[in-house]
């Protein structure tokens, strides 16, 4: 065999070496990206704590409500990162003068960027977005501080054209995930501030008037692996 021969059999060997490792580290890379990326679908319920801020001086309460359930998605695509969304039913309102409540029945979409860090069976979990609902109904109770023996009056609220029902906002909140493969239990805290007004601006004289609601919810959700 020829010097020339032996020099190309030779090159030619390297050659497929190298292609077999890049092929391999390909190979490696995609197996490590498919098995760290994650999928979850879930459902959540919780309890929230709703009020209302006022640009103007009001005597505004909170009103709680267990109605805050929802269908959840999230997905892990990187180390630290991921996104979490769905769609919730729940109730946002506030109480006016220690003698009325209002309540909204309000369908909303939250989209939010989730920081993850897992340490055991737990991870530790960050959220922060946004939101947009929609009011679906709403209604009136008449509240009788003054009189304990007689019972609230509820009636539905009618929209009116000055009513906004489209709302959006802010999102943020956290909490810790208990990592039992491949059902999660997820405990959160969210805050939501909304940027869109109750109604449209009143004017009374030298002060216009802003509203926008607020909710503190506290939830579970259960999601799979998928």
């Amino acid at each position: 065999m020829s010097t020339n021969t032996a020099t190309t059999i030779t090159n030619i060997s390297a050659t497929m070496k190298n292609k077999r490792l890049i092929l391999l580290i390909a190979c490696c890379c995609c197996l490590g990206s498919k098995t760290f990326a994650q999928h979850f679908v879930g459902v959540t319920g919780g309890y929230s704590i709703n009020s209302m801020m006022s640009s103007q001086n009001e005597d505004l309460g909170n009103v709680s409500s267990w109605n805050n359930y929802g269908l959840m998605y999230k997905y892990y695509g990187g180390k630290w990162v991921g996104i979490q969304t769905g769609i919730n039913y729940l109730e946002k309102g506030y109480q006016r003068d220690s003698t009325s409540e209002r309540r909204y029945q309000i369908l909303e979409v939250p989209f939010v960027t989730q920081l993850h860090y897992e340490f055991w069976k737990l991870r530790a979990i960050a959220n922060a977005g946004v939101y947009a609902s929609y009011a679906l109904s709403a209604d009136n109770t008449t509240l009788y501080p003054d009189e304990p023996n007689k019972k609230p009056t509820t009636d539905e609220y009618t929209f009116s054209s000055t009513d906004y029902r489209f709302d959006y906002g802010l999102r943020f909140g956290g909490g810790l995930a208990l990592m039992l493969h491949p059902v999660e239990i997820q405990f959160e805290f969210n805050y939501s501030l909304g940027l869109n007004f109750t109604h449209k601006p009143v004017n009374p004289p030298n002060k216009t008037v802003y509203n926008q609601l607020t909710q503190m919810v506290f939830s579970v959700g259960v999601l799979i692996a998928l």
